[in-house]
């Protein structure tokens, strides 16, 4: 089997939030459950983190999953390059990121609401 591996860059100020959060951890792991091990699936830290902290934020909820289709979006609406966008999701070509995303940078009403969600 051969392993795939891609580097996705992580935003300055999210790599010192999560640089702070390991200096506190007790174990090796930052995010864990209440023993201080590590989450063994998503559905525990879906249904007890992630589903309240959307409702409390007043957003309806989506999957973890979605999260990759805004970002790549918000992405793309804040100027990103397709290449680079596309390298970040780990598309071979960007005729993939191109065919799924483009649509989001026509549309000036969607450029509007990608400003106001990122100015909170």
């Amino acid at each position: 089997m051969v392993e795939m591996w891609r580097y996705v860059d992580i935003p300055i100020n999210l790599l010192n939030k999560l640089k702070e959060a390991k200096e506190k951890a007790t174990s090796d792991y930052i995010f864990t459950n209440c023993n201080g091990t590590p989450y063994k699936d998503a559905t525990y830290f879906i249904r007890r983190h992630f589903k309240p902290f959307l409702e409390h934020i007043g957003i309806r909820y989506k999957s973890l999953y979605s999260l990759r289709h805004t970002y790549a979006t918000i992405s793309l609406q804040g100027g990103q390059s397709l290449n680079y966008v596309a390298k970040q999701l780990g598309h071979e070509d960007i005729r993939v990121t191109q065919e799924y995303y483009i649509k989001y940078l026509r549309d000036k009403e969607n450029l509007t609401k990608a400003d106001q969600i990122l100015s909170f």
